[in-house]
């Protein structure tokens, strides 16, 4: 898979809106974006989970937790056991699961990197933790985050991009 560079235009999920780049002056274009760490997942594909993210936490029955009660593999399964039927989360469960591993690696370094745990000069490093921390719940950890469509949203636009017409 070629890593997809800052600036690139993407429409493959077109119900998101397509992607464009913006540089930390909010100039639009790829001669200022050339320094930003290069993104190995599409970022509409991103865009699209960001859609299904919201629409699955924003479910009445949906509560997770802020403070882990145990480790983070278990944590997630406890707190997402009760949703397993929910067709939102088994369409956003299959998403992340379909991804390979270095779409999947990707996400979680964007999703910390938006949560603020890393830097966009720290990507190599996100990267990396988030290549030895990846296991077969990651969709699992990935879903049961809270506000993990503001972090994956926020990691895109640290790296450059956004996603246009996403209805909350």
């Amino acid at each position: 898979m070629t890593p997809v560079k800052a600036g690139a235009r993407f429409s493959s999920y077109p119900a998101y809106g397509a992607m464009r780049p913006v540089a930390a002056d909010g100039e639009e274009g790829e001669s200022k974006m050339s320094d930003q760490p290069e993104l190995a997942v599409s970022p509409d594909k991103v865009c699209f989970l960001i859609g299904r993210a919201r629409e699955f936490h924003a479910k009445e029955e949906v509560v997770i937790p802020e403070e882990p009660t145990g480790s983070a593999e278990d944590w997630a399964r406890q707190v997402l056991a009760d949703h397993r039927d929910d067709p939102s989360y088994q369409e956003l469960h299959e998403l992340i699961d379909a991804m390979d591993v270095e779409e999947q690696i990707n996400l979680v370094a964007l999703m910390w990197l938006g949560r603020g745990d890393f830097s966009t000069a720290e990507w190599s490093e996100a990267l990396q933790e988030a290549g030895e921390r990846l296991s077969a719940h990651t969709a699992d950890y990935i879903i049961a985050t809270p506000l993990v469509a503001g972090y994956l949203e926020e990691g895109l636009a640290a790296l450059g991009y956004t996603c246009e017409g996403i209805t909350e």
